[in-house]
C-alpha cells in the first residue's frame, strides 16, 4: 500500500524494485525531537502510518543511526533479548518477526538533518554492501525532496504575507481587495486611479473571470458616490420583452399586470453607480433607451410621461468584442461612441502570471473563513503547475481550483495532484546540476514514456555517463559520480531503457 507524497512513494518503489523489504518509510524533520512519516509502501504499509510521529527521546539507538552519514543496519536474531528500551519505530502499526533486519537512512542537505529512510525486512540477510551503498544514493534524492518542500513552506509563508499586505495595502488605497503586484494589473489600478474620483462613463472589457466587477464596485467606492448605492445588472439575463420596465420601471396600467408603480434599476441607483454587465447582450429596444439616457440625461418609466433626471453614474462590461458585435449588427455603434469615453482593459490571468501566487495565497487564506478550514501551504510543483495553465477562466477559475485543492489536501502542503489533470501540464523540472540544454551522450537516449521523477533520475545517469566519457563503473567511472554500485547502475540502465537501439 502507498502512502504520503507521490514522489517520495516513487523513491521508495524505486528501492523495492532492487531490495524486497516489507516496509519502507521516509519520515520528515517535525521538530528537534520528532520524526514524522511523509510516505510509505511495502506489504506492511497501513493507512495509519500517514503522518505517524516518532518520539525520537525514547530511540537513542536511532538518535545515535541519525548523527552519521551512512545507512545504519541493526540486526535483531531469534535468540537475543529484546531491547526494552527502545520500541519498535512503528510499534502499534507494524509487526515485525522476533528476527528482522532494519534500516535507518540520514537524509541530509549540506549537513543538515531533514529527515531519515527507514526499511524494514524479516530476513536477516538482506542488506549487504552493494545494497546499502544503493540505497543512500536514492536518500539524497529524497534528502533533496524533503528540503525543498521545507524551503516551500517558508516560501509560502512568506508569500502569505505578502499576500495579506498586498491586500491591506489595496484596501487602503482602493476599498477593495484588488491583489496583484505584475505591471499589467498595476496599469488597472493607475486607470482606476484616474477615473475614480470623476463622474465620466466607463468601459471595462476583459475575458470572463477577469473581475469586471470587482473593479467597477472598487471605482464606485473611490468615486463622490461612494455613500450611494452600487447596483450591478446582468444583461444577459434581461428578456427583451421585460428589459425596458426593468431599466426604467413602469407605471401603474402601463400593461397587463402592472398593478402598482414600479421603479426601475436607474432610480434604484439614484444618487449612486449603475454597473451594466454583458453590455453587449442587452435587447436592441433596450439599447436605444439607453443612448437616449447616455445624451439627454433624463428618462421615463413605461406607462409615464414624467422625465424624470437620470442621476447615474455608468459602468458597463463586456467580454465580448463590442467592435465586432457592431459589424455584426447586434449592438448600435453610436452607443458603443457613447460608452467608449473611458475604457480599462482587464488582462487575463495568463498575461500576470506574476500575480498567480500572490492569488493563490489570498484566494487560500480566504477559505480559512468561508470554509472554516487550515490554509494549506503550497508546493514547488503545484505552483509550476499554475503558472503554466493557461486559466481560460482566469482568476474565478483559479478560486474555484484552490478551494477544491485546499479541501483535498486536507490541511497539508498542496501538491501536483490535488489539481485537476489540465493543470499538470507542465514543463519538466531540471535537477540542480543538470544543463537546461540536455542531450544524452553517445550511444544513450532519454524515453518520453518514462514517468516523471524517473525521467528526472535517468537525466543524471546520462549526465554523469556523458561526463565519465560512458564509463560505468571504475575511478572516476558514472557510478563512482553518482554514489552508487556500479552494478545497481547496469541495472537501472537497463531497466530505465537508456541505451539507443
Amino acid at each position: 500500500m502507498n502512502v504520503g507524497d507521490p514522489r517520495l512513494v516513487e523513491i521508495l518503489e524505486s528501492i523495492h524494485s532492487m531490495i524486497e523489504v516489507d516496509l519502507l518509510a521516509i519520515l520528515n524533520v517535525h521538530d528537534d525531537h520528532t520524526l514524522q512519516v511523509e510516505a510509505a509502501t511495502g506489504i506492511l504499509s497501513h493507512e495509519k502510518l500517514r503522518g505517524w510521529q516518532v518520539n525520537l527521546q525514547e530511540r537513542p539507538n536511532m538518535v545515535k543511526a541519525l548523527r552519521g552519514d551512512d545507512p545504519y543496519l541493526r540486526v535483531e536474531l531469534e535468540d537475543e533479548p529484546e531491547d526494552d528500551e527502545e520500541p519498535d519505530t512503528y510499534e502499534g502499526i507494524v509487526q515485525l518477526p522476533r528476527a528482522h533486519s532494519c534500516v535507518v537512512v540520514p537524509l541530509k542537505v549540506d549537513e543538515r538533518l531533514v529527515g531519515a529512510m527507514t526499511l524494514d525486512s524479516g530476513s536477516c540477510g538482506l542488506f549487504g554492501p552493494d545494497q546499502l551503498k544503493a540505497i543512500k544514493g536514492f536518500g539524497r534524492l529524497a534528502a533533496k525532496i524533503i528540503d525543498e518542500q521545507k524551503q516551500v513552506e517558508k516560501l509560502s509563508s512568506r508569500l502569505q504575507r505578502l499576500a495579506t499586505e498586498n491586500a491591506t495595502l489595496r484596501k487602503s488605497m482602493f476599498g477593495e481587495e484588488l491583489i496583484g503586484q505584475s505591471s499589467a494589473w498595476q496599469k488597472v489600478l493607475d486607470m482606476i486611479k484616474i477615473v475614480a474620483p470623476v463622474q465620466s462613463t466607463v468601459l471595462l472589457q476583459g475575458e470572463t473571470g477577469t473581475g469586471k466587477e470587482r473593479v467597477a464596485r472598487t471605482i464606485h467606492k473611490l468615486s463622490t458616490r461612494s455613500d450611494g448605492p452600487f447596483v450591478a445588472v446582468n444583461c444577459a439575463v434581461l428578456q427583451p420583452e421585460l428589459a425596458l420596465s426593468q431599466l426604467f420601471g413602469y407605471e401603474r396600467g402601463a400593461f397587463t399586470g402592472a398593478d402598482t408603480r414600479k421603479k426601475g434599476y436607474f432610480e434604484i441607483a439614484a444618487g449612486g453607480t449603475l454597473f451594466l454587465d454583458e453590455i453587449a447582450e442587452l435587447p436592441v429596444a433596450a439599447q436605444a433607451q439607453l443612448l437616449r439616457v447616455l445624451q439627454e440625461k433624463t428618462f421615463r418609466r413605461l406607462g409615464g410621461a414624467e422625465e424624470i433626471v437620470a442621476d447615474i453614474r455608468l459602468i458597463a462590461a463586456s467580454h465580448s468584442n463590442l467592435e465586432e458585435a457592431v459589424q455584426a449588427g447586434t449592438f448600435r455603434q453610436d452607443l458603443l461612441f457613447r460608452l467608449n469615453i473611458f475604457p480599462i482593459q482587464l488582462p487575463p490571468l495568463r498575461e500576470r502570471k506574476e500575480d498567480i501566487h500572490l492569488l493563490a495565497h489570498y484566494l487560500l487564506r480566504g477559505l480559512e473563513s468561508t470554509l472554516g478550514i487550515n490554509t494549506p501551504s503550497i508546493s514547488v510543483e503545484a505552483l509550476e503547475c499554475l503558472e503554466h495553465y493557461s486559466w481560460p477562466g482566469n482568476v474565478r477559475e483559479l478560486k474555484n481550483v484552490m478551494e477544491r485543492a485546499a479541501l483535498l489536501a486536507q490541511s497539508k502542503p498542496i501538491q501536483c495532484h490535488h489539481l485537476p489533470k489540465e493543470e499538470h501540464n507542465i514543463p519538466l523540472p531540471v535537477m540542480e546540476h543538470t544543463p537546461q540544454t540536455f542531450s544524452p551522450p553517445d550511444g544513450y537516449q532519454l524515453p518520453t514514456s518514462l514517468p516523471r521523477l524517473h525521467k528526472a533520475t535517468a537525466k543524471e545517469i546520462l549526465l554523469a555517463l556523458k561526463e565519465s566519457d560512458g564509463k560505468i563503473g571504475g575511478k572516476d567511472g558514472a557510478a563512482e559520480k553518482l554514489g552508487v554500485p556500479a552494478t545497481t547502475l547496469r541495472s537501472t540502465i537497463k531497466r530505465f531503457q537508456l541505451q539507443a537501439d
